[in-house]
């Protein structure tokens, strides 16, 4: 029972009443603090004031009652409402703002008149409200139709002499009983159109795309065209989707070089998650997403929220299965159809309209999504493949089969579509693994090429977990409560031997030992990742850990593992002669899934990448089935042969990769909602948009009146001042010393002051970083001026100022590489180079380097001395930097 459900209105309105009174109250006591705190001119207390003086002045008390209104608000944020630390610190910056642009426009008027205090109101005055249309969904077979003329009972047929569905789309109209009538329900056999407050059972929410473009595409117009001349001025590798063959076959190349056209390819991506959050004693409801993207703007902004474009919601709480999803794409097909000959729009470099092409280019999602949506059969089928035609009882061989072609999947796809009854579909599916996909009617659709393979499940949580969990037999604990939704093999024990077998050549292993997994997991806490990079939990592989995330994957096996997993399996590295003939195939095992790792993750290849990803892949996979006695192939591992193909056709595959349509979902999750599911699609639609809106306006970047910060200088030290002067001289030889005096009128004087900087921004977006004098973001990759590439530790960063300039200089610690002479060092060096890493150790030389020398930051890990075989102590240090280059050494040619 609701509570006041049986209070009486009086009684109601009298604590409504008293409660109202309160927030005003309230309300004019903060409007009268804030004009008290403008209006009031007195001076501020000399010197000689006394304390008590100060404090009992009014400028004081007001200042301090205001400061303390506001210190409870933020308060009242973080601990009643629950919002978090970094958006209480956005509030923050609001309210500093809004008291600054009061006090410099002396503005002294009651704001409590001017606010309104329904949000409702706030949100409607500041235009942020989207177009939303609502339609008629069947809850059984998800037909749609048009709100204002849809029957009460759903009429779709599966086949032509199929008995129709007759699911009823609205609740029942109630006849309200007289004393003497018997309360009855009944449907009208003619029924007149629905009221607006007549609420079907379930709706499927949309936004008009066309809309949505001349709201978007004026306000990014400079982003996508920088970008487009960026991406044709770059031709020695490919990193970015305009590069590919897949942009190439969609827009010829006589379509993207009109000045006058924009052509604009969209990326599509479904998906469903549970809005409760799995919070409400386990209730289970999915709710669909129908999510758009455009390719064309720079990675920066293509995969933010705020470039977003929710196109539909499918409605909770069931899903539909392969064959209804149709009903719901044919609303968006429909739609976008049309799009593919042009349309005109206004923007400002074209306020008379310019012609804009849209075309879906890409499908993004996880394979169950994929074979749904995309027309496929599912992956437990006999043709699971969307690419080849390999069948299941073939899938341990590891080989591609015959590789679909666009015409002959749309032939069966269409006869599927016409087939006059369930066998003749059953049949089809039998022999060619295809159903019908309402984007089969898109002209310029290929549903081989156009589906792209998921990056995020395939590898971080497919092949990469199964390596961990199954073939390592990581021993993962799940709380009695909540259960990891692990998808482990049937033949997965707890039971994992002691020791590991010292001939690994001749004798299959069952997974780690419990001494080497707690090997693994002290080490993990010894590595240093820079901020802004996924860290593993602490606890990996218990229940307090919770689910590993796909970024927390990716992380394990690039930074963490590479840096830890020789500590592991050569033990005692005082005897590296003995321990790494036992344990050379295992390592070589690690060393090439990782080098694949670091193919996929990079964010530029060129096109020998296919080709060493398929051949480091294939001898990972050679390796496993001699070392491990569980070594099940699923499904994943076959889609991992088609990467080589998915290089070539779309370029990086981390660009295309559905971690973002994952974060949509979890966005989704987080909004407030109604908690009816019939209504979750509505509310959810309308809350995105409205914040997507909020955002476009940027209130927080508008300039508002700051005073400024005097600097901190300091006095340098004479020979760090004539470095910074050497330095200097090289490209501007009229710089001067401060001492050589007198100066000539108009010289350019280096001055003995600096000012030192806590962190020191690098790089362009999305790849940029913040350099630090203390860790984690103090080991850097540099190059000298010469060109060499080197590492250094970051001492001290300086800003120093030379009229009428400034420079910011680094003064880094060299660092240097073990150079390993034995023929076991040797090959210990070919294994640095196969999983990036490096050993260094320091020197006593100090260089003076700008932030333009600096390549990336660096992931590392302390050694005592003696190891690895040298005595004094030293580092294992891994680069992070994705973009523009392969991550994979071009020496790595040892496996």
């Amino acid at each position: 029972m609701h509570q006041g459900l049986l209070v009486s209105r009086s009684t109601r309105n009298r604590h409504w009443s008293k409660q109202s009174q309160i927030e005003n109250k309230i309300s004019l006591d903060l409007s009268n603090l804030i004009v008290d705190n403008i209006s009031d001119n007195e001076s501020i207390a000399s010197p000689s004031t006394t304390e008590a003086s100060a404090l009992h002045s009014p400028h004081k008390k007001n200042s301090s009652d205001l400061i303390q209104m506001i210190l409870g608000f933020m308060a009242w944020l973080y601990l009643s409402v629950g919002v978090s630390r970094e958006r209480c610190h956005i509030a923050r910056e609001f309210l500093v703002k809004i008291i600054g642009l009061l006090q410099a426009n002396n503005y002294n008027s009651a704001i409590d008149k001017e606010i309104p205090k329904d949000i409702r109101t706030i949100v409607k005055q500041l235009n942020v409200t989207p177009e939303i249309h609502k339609h008629v969904c069947c809850p059984l077979c998800y037909s749609v139709y048009d709100f204002e003329t849809s029957p009460f009972d759903c009429g779709y047929q599966e086949f032509p002499h199929s008995t129709p569905c007759g699911e009823s789309l609205f609740p029942p109209l109630y006849i309200k009983p007289f004393p003497c009538m018997t309360k009855q329900s009944q449907h009208l056999q003619h029924p007149p159109k629905p009221l607006k407050d007549c609420i079907p059972f379930s709706m499927y929410i949309t936004q008009n795309f066309v809309n949505c473009l001349k709201w978007f595409i004026p306000q990014m117009e400079d982003s996508i065209d920088d970008w487009r001349q960026e991406v044709q001025a770059e031709t020695n590798s490919i990193s970015d989707y305009q590069h590919s063959n897949a942009w190439k076959s969609l827009y010829p190349p006589f379509q993207t070089s009109q000045e006058s056209l924009m052509a604009l390819s969209f990326s599509l991506f479904v998906d469903w998650f549970n809005p409760l959050t799995n919070k409400l004693a386990g209730r289970q409801v999915s709710l669909g997403v129908l999510a758009l993207n455009c390719l064309n703007l720079p990675p920066a902004k293509r995969w933010k929220l705020q470039n977003t474009f929710i196109s539909g919601i499918i409605p909770a709480p069931n899903q539909p299965d392969m064959i209804t999803i149709n009903d719901i794409l044919s609303v968006f097909v429909d739609e976008i159809n049309p799009l593919s000959t042009g349309i005109n729009i206004s923007t400002p470099k074209y306020p008379n309209s310019q012609k804009v092409i849209i075309k879906l280019g890409c499908w993004i999602g996880d394979l169950v999504a994929t074979h749904k949506v995309a027309g496929y059969a599912s992956h437990s089928a006999k043709f699971f493949c969307t690419w080849c035609d390999c069948v299941k009882d073939n899938i341990e061989k590891l080989e591609v089969g015959h590789l679909r072609q666009a015409r002959t999947v749309r032939d069966y796809s269409h006869a599927f579509k016409q087939a006059r009854n369930q066998a003749e579909r059953e049949r089809i599916l039998k022999k060619a693994g295809v159903r019908w996909s309402e984007l089969n009617r898109l002209p310029y659709w290929d549903p081989v090429q156009h589906v792209s393979l998921g990056l995020m499940h395939m590898w971080y949580e497919g092949v990469l977990k199964n390596h961990f969990v199954n073939r390592w037999q990581w021993s993962f604990e799940q709380s009695s409560e909540k259960k990891q939704d692990n998808d482990l093999d049937e033949n997965n024990t707890t039971e994992i031997n002691d020791g590991m077998s010292t001939d690994s050549q001749s004798k299959k292993i069952q997974g780690l030992s419990n001494v080497q997994v707690n090997k693994f997991k002290s080490l993990f806490q010894d590595v240093i990742v820079r901020t802004g990079v996924t860290r593993i939990p602490s606890q990996i592989g218990t229940a307090k850990a919770g689910k590993i995330k796909a970024s927390e994957w990716k992380s394990l096996f690039s930074i963490y593992l590479p840096l830890v997993v020789l500590d592991v399996f050569l033990g005692d590295f005082d005897s590296i002669e003995s321990t790494l003939p036992s344990n050379w195939l295992l390592l070589k095992n690690v060393c090439t899934l990782v080098m694949c790792t670091n193919i996929l993750i990079s964010q530029s290849i060129n096109e020998s990448d296919g080709n060493s990803f398929l051949h480091q892949y294939k001898t990972y996979c050679k390796t496993s089935e001699v070392l491990f006695s569980h070594c099940t192939i699923k499904p994943n591992h076959h889609y991992a042969l088609h990467v080589k193909a998915q290089l070539s056709w779309w370029g990086p595959l981390c660009a295309i990769s559905e971690n973002s349509g994952e974060q949509l979902n979890g966005f989704l999750q987080k909004l407030k909602n109604n908690g009816k599911s019939e209504k979750f699609g509505l509310t959810l639609m309308n809350r995105f948009c409205q914040w997507q809106r909020l955002e476009e306006k940027n209130f927080l970047t508008k300039n508002v009146p700051q005073p400024a910060a005097p600097p901190v200088n300091f006095t340098l030290d004479r020979e760090t001042y004539l470095q910074i002067l050497s330095y200097l001289k090289k490209t501007d030889a009229s710089i001067r010393d401060h001492l050589k005096i007198p100066h000539p009128e108009g010289a350019k004087i280096l001055l003995n002051y600096a000012k030192e900087i806590t962190a020191l921004s690098c790089g362009n977006r999305p790849n940029s970083f913040n350099i630090t004098n203390k860790p984690p973001n103090n080991i850097i990759k540099y190059k000298t001026e010469s060109g060499h590439e080197r590492y250094g530790l970051v001492q001290h960063i300086l800003k120093v100022l030379w009229e009428p300039q400034k420079d910011t200089f680094l003064l880094i610690k060299g660092l240097k590489k073990i150079e390993h002479t034995s023929t076991s060092h040797k090959t210990l060096l070919s294994i640095f180079r196969s999983l990036s890493i490096n050993q260094l150790t320091t020197t006593g030389h100090l260089d003076l380097i700008q932030s333009s020398q600096v390549c990336g930051l660096c992931a590392y890990r302390h050694l005592p001395a003696w190891s690895l075989g040298i005595k004094q102590p030293t580092m294992l240090v891994r680069l992070i930097k994705e973009s523009h280059y392969s991550l994979v050494d071009e020496k790595a040619t040892i496996f």
